[in-house]
């Protein structure tokens, strides 16, 4: 447990320290997303307002941050493929009432997305039978 604890606090660093190419669009620059709510990453609510999302800085991971700078978050997350690249970076929350949890990222140019691990939360929510609505934010 405290193993695992000190492999999350590093990778924490790495990422926070590390700039992200993976996750850029064709462009160069970062999608940014104006989320209107707050909304849960792992196990952590995060502030309504302005992010953004960069997956494959390390392999299976996805760092959410703000662009004030005072929020961020990593997640563990899995590659999925869309068949097709994507026009548009887009995020896709999972809402069991007025939760919103995210699940998928897309970005635009690429044929593949990642999907977050869900959290003990989400499951919980799922597993008890709260009504879920997917919700897809594109690109400000």
């Amino acid at each position: 447990m405290k193993l695992n604890a000190i492999v999350m606090v590093l990778l924490a660093a790495v990422l926070l320290g590390t700039p992200a190419t993976y996750a850029q669009s064709p462009a160069g620059a970062r999608p940014v997303w104006d989320v209107p709510f707050d909304f849960v990453v792992g196990d952590q609510t995060l502030p309504a307002g302005h992010y953004t999302v960069q997956h494959g800085v390390t392999p299976g991971t996805v760092l959410v941050r703000s662009l004030d700078g005072q929020t961020s978050h990593f997640r563990i997350a899995n590659t999925i493929q869309a068949g097709r690249s994507k026009d548009q970076s887009t995020l896709v929350f999972n809402r069991y009432g007025s939760q919103n949890f995210l699940a998928r990222v897309w970005v635009a140019g690429r044929g593949d997305g990642v999907e977050l691990k869900q959290s003990k939360q989400e499951r919980e929510m799922a597993r008890h039978g709260a009504a879920k609505e997917t919700v897809a934010m594109k690109t400000r």
